[in-house]
């Protein structure tokens, strides 16, 4: 995941480092994750950690409740930073469009 926000904001250069990152204050990331493995995959974990450290307003998808809390309560113990939680269920296209109204509100 970092791989991929780096190559969209320094592209062709691979020497960049999170301290290249500019605040993203007026930017909002939504992770369409079901958080299976989320805390355990470090490239994501870490992604988050980021996005959190330069202001950004970080959403979360998860499927199941309890590990989506279990994310927001690790990324809150690491960086002392709020993400917010959106639930859905991928498969249910009644559960997508509440979600999304719900995001755009």
């Amino acid at each position: 995941a970092w791989s991929i926000i780096n190559e969209n904001m320094f592209p062709g250069n691979t020497k960049s480092s999170v301290n290249d990152i500019p605040d993203m204050s007026d930017k909002v990331v939504l992770v369409t994750t079901g958080t299976a493995g989320l805390g355990k995959r470090l490239q994501e974990f870490v992604t988050l950690q980021v996005l959190l450290t330069k202001s950004t307003q970080v959403w979360i998808t998860p499927h199941d409740k309890s590990k989506g809390e279990g994310t927001l309560w690790m990324l809150k113990s690491v960086n002392g930073e709020d993400a917010y939680l959106l639930f859905m269920d991928p498969a249910n296209l009644k559960s997508i469009k509440a979600a999304a109204e719900e995001f755009v509100r």
